[in-house]
């Protein structure tokens, strides 16, 4: 797993991966990086705010996605949600990450509604005249959100409503945020963010100083000090040897990342990095 997500990250440009294997394609490269930011009308050297970078990430990992879909022998893709404002809405995340089982679902419903209609028309009496008054004609009753307050202590009737269902494969949720005007709200922000490692399934928070992110892994049980991960380490991309052709259809040759023991030990922290957390940037 190690070496195929290094070769992910390999600092070369990556085109589309249509028939090869994804694990050999650079897709997270600095290049594609820019790339991507083209999109958002950020330019190469440009700093990306959180917003952005979070974007960026979503639309690079749909794009992974699509090469993994397109190899039936790779493992499914996790999918993406960006938090807008910093909520998180439930129904947008389910509808997000049931698509494939809400299509599977509705194709069910249509073949056995083909089926029902040829049943139903073999069996089916006739209408009462136009005149008659219908029992039924008062059911049906608009789905108002003031008289269905979620906020009520009486939750409204959720007998219609329809069951979730089971995801498709992982998320990676990402929630940009701005913790403070000008400094960090320490006293507000500090615990309940110093809190979010203890949860099984947080994978941590991209911040730091202004225009140097770390990544931050955890805590300090009081909030004082947060562990993280410094990337600045410039150094040479791995090298690739190309195991391919140019072919008359004008497709590219395809690339092998070469990533030896010496890069493999580079790319390790000897020991983490620790900042009181009331010096990050908001």
């Amino acid at each position: 797993f190690v070496p195929n997500v290094l070769t992910w990250f390999a600092d070369y440009p990556s085109a589309s991966t249509k028939g090869t294997s994804a694990a050999i394609c650079s897709r997270y490269s600095l290049h594609n990086m820019c790339a991507a930011g083209f999109k958002y009308e950020m330019l190469p050297g440009e700093w990306y705010g959180p917003q952005t970078a979070c974007h960026v990430i979503k639309d690079l990992c749909e794009m992974h996605s699509q090469d993994v879909d397109d190899n039936s022998n790779e493992r499914p893709m996790f999918r993406v949600h960006v938090a807008q404002e910093g909520s998180v809405y439930r129904d947008t995340v389910n509808e997000l990450m049931a698509k494939d089982a809400r299509i599977a679902k509705q194709e069910v419903e249509v073949a056995a509604g083909d089926t029902k209609e040829v049943e139903e028309a073999e069996e089916k009496p006739l209408a009462p005249p136009a005149s008659a008054p219908s029992s039924t004609s008062n059911i049906y009753v608009m789905e108002d959100p003031l008289l269905n307050n979620p906020l009520a202590d009486d939750p409204p009737d959720t007998h219609n409503l329809e069951p979730d269902l089971e995801w498709d494969t992982a998320l990676l949720l990402l929630v940009p945020l701005r913790l403070g005007l000008k400094s960090f709200n320490a006293d507000t922000y500090r615990l309940p963010l110093a809190h979010t490692f203890a949860l099984r399934q947080s994978v941590g928070f991209l911040g730091g100083t202004p225009r140097h992110a770390l990544w931050y892994y955890g805590a300090s049980s009081d909030g004082s000090k947060i562990y993280g991960l410094d990337p600045h380490t410039v150094q040479d991309a791995p090298q690739r040897r190309r195991i391919g052709d140019y072919e008359a259809g004008g497709r590219e040759a395809s690339f092998e990342i070469m990533l030896s023991d010496e890069y493999l030990r580079s790319v390790h922290c000897t020991y983490p990095s620790t900042m009181e957390m009331s010096r990050i940037d908001p």
